[in-house]
């Protein structure tokens, strides 16, 4: 069966070894949207090979598709990873918020406690100078 398939898409596509999503639309009955859909998914049936920015379906693997209605595909196995968190990625916890935020809130009220002292310790030298050029010149 898969050689009979194999060969009516050799026929209509030639040479050609990988098919675009456009080429193979028409016989999936799928539009290439939806294709981009279910491969960012994982949902694919086909596997999909991609070369740069563009996608491409072994002409092998849609005719097995398209005979047994699905794709053997072989899985690698998968290394094991011992994951290490990175301490600047880690989320803190709501009390290491808090206490974040109510140093800021001692840090901002400090700063402002120390700009009105300056304020008014500049007020009152300006009201020094007018009380010395007030009695400067009565006395």
């Amino acid at each position: 069966m898969i050689d009979t398939v194999l060969a009516d898409l050799k026929s209509r596509f030639g040479d050609k070894v990988l098919l675009s999503p456009e080429d193979i639309a028409p016989l999936i009955a799928s539009s290439p949207a939806v294709q981009a859909n279910l491969r960012s998914q994982g949902r694919f049936p086909i596997p999909v090979k991609k070369i740069g920015r563009k996608v491409g379906v072994s002409i092998y693997h849609l005719a097995e598709y398209l005979a047994n209605g699905e794709v053997k595909i072989e899985v690698k196995p998968i290394e094991e990873y011992n994951f290490i968190p990175n301490k600047n990625n880690v989320k803190k916890g709501n009390k290491d918020w808090l206490l974040a935020f109510q140093e800021q809130n001692i840090f901002t009220h400090n700063l402002f406690v120390c700009v009105e002292k300056e304020l008014l310790e500049i007020e009152l030298h300006n009201q020094d100078e007018e009380i010395k050029v007030k009695f400067d010149g009565k006395i």
